[in-house]
């Protein structure tokens, strides 16, 4: 007898948890996180800024420049005009940074972020990087002349 009382007791709890389950999954489910980057493309040198490029190149950032402390060339510029980009889940994009470089981006909910850099219509360069991307991504490499080309991937 005393049992059943305590189940009795119990019942409305259940039923309360219960219902409380079926409305959660009636819910709609959230919109994907959206990211949101600046695209960057960064020439590294040793010499100084070519005067015929003054239009084209610009210093980099002080925050950008501190991350690339651990890269052997002493000036760093900005080639052209920063690109703003937002992708969600299961979205690809693309980026033109020059007449010479382009970023593809491509964001899948199980693999992360996969970012593939394209250089004279040539793929040079693919990774999957974790998301959400909380830090500087920079990728790059050699160019003529002992200089360096990079793009960075910067979150907002």
């Amino acid at each position: 007898m005393q049992f059943r009382y305590r189940v009795l007791a119990f019942l409305p709890t259940l039923l309360l948890t219960v219902f409380g389950l079926l409305a959660d999954t009636n819910k709609a489910a959230p919109k994907p996180a959206e990211q949101k980057f600046h695209a960057i493309l960064v020439w590294a040198t040793d010499d100084d800024k070519p005067p015929e490029k003054e239009e084209e190149l610009k210093a980099i950032e002080p925050g950008l420049r501190e991350k690339f402390k651990f890269f052997k060339w002493k000036n760093y510029f900005q080639v052209g005009e920063r690109k703003h980009v937002s992708i969600r889940p299961n979205e690809t994009k693309e980026l033109q940074l020059s007449h010479k470089c382009k970023l593809k981006l491509r964001e899948s909910e199980k693999e992360g972020l996969e970012v593939q850099l394209i250089g004279e219509g040539k793929p040079l360069w693919s990774k999957n990087q974790a998301m959400p991307l909380k830090d500087t991504l920079i990728i790059g490499g050699d160019d003529k002349n002992a200089t360096a080309w990079m793009v960075v991937l910067k979150p907002e």
